[in-house]
């Protein structure tokens, strides 16, 4: 294949790759079991990026004549967590504390932000929040205009609880695909009681 995402198997053709030592896409070390002249089999590593395999032997170095293409993941939602880390489906609605959704999948294979909106109950989260990502080397989700924060592959904080949601699936789209939560959140509605008199 001429493209491949992380932990895919990929064949090398060829001759002469008895005894190889080391192969990389994208200068990105991949394992690889050899156990014949050819072909081989390697594994797209995690981290890689878009480049040339390069396969080193006792004979030499062979290079791809192309680029191998390496494609971000597909999304993952495991959980959501409140901002205490407590597992929990069940969020306080309008709560000016922010939650955490968790899986796999949230930074592209640059590691950039891969999440391009969020969905609660088929809603996008930016137009509920009013806003979009924020970029974590300048945010945080006490900058106007930031909805949500991609921190790494695994989490991302949403900044707020919408005051208009309807319980339902959290989804996420990135560049790599789109994914669902098996699970729905609930929104609980906080009653505050002031003292008036």
């Amino acid at each position: 294949p001429q493209s491949g995402q992380a932990g895919d198997e990929v064949t090398i053709t060829g001759v002469g790759f008895t005894g190889t030592t080391s192969v990389t896409i994208g200068g990105a070390l991949a394992g690889f079991v050899v156990s014949s002249d050819s072909p081989f089999t390697i594994w797209v590593p995690k981290g890689s990026h878009t480049g040339v395999i390069v396969v080193t032997t006792p004979g030499g170095v062979a290079t791809s004549s192309s680029d191998f293409v390496v494609l971000p993941n597909a999304p993952r939602i495991d959980g959501v967590y409140d901002a205490a880390a407590n597992a929990n489906t069940e969020l306080t609605l309008g709560s000016p504390d922010s939650w955490f959704i968790t899986g796999a999948g949230f930074l592209g294979t640059d590691g950039s932000n891969a999440v391009t909106d969020l969905y609660l109950n088929g809603v996008s989260l930016s137009t509920l929040l009013g806003g979009g990502a924020g970029d974590v080397m300048t945010d945080d989700c006490t900058t106007a205009g930031v909805a949500y924060m991609v921190w790494d592959d695994n989490t991302i904080e949403v900044c707020d609880a919408p005051l208009h949601a309807h319980s339902g699936p959290i989804s996420v789209l990135t560049t790599g695909g789109f994914a669902a939560s098996a699970f729905d959140i609930t929104f609980a509605k906080s009653l505050q009681i002031t003292d008036g008199g």
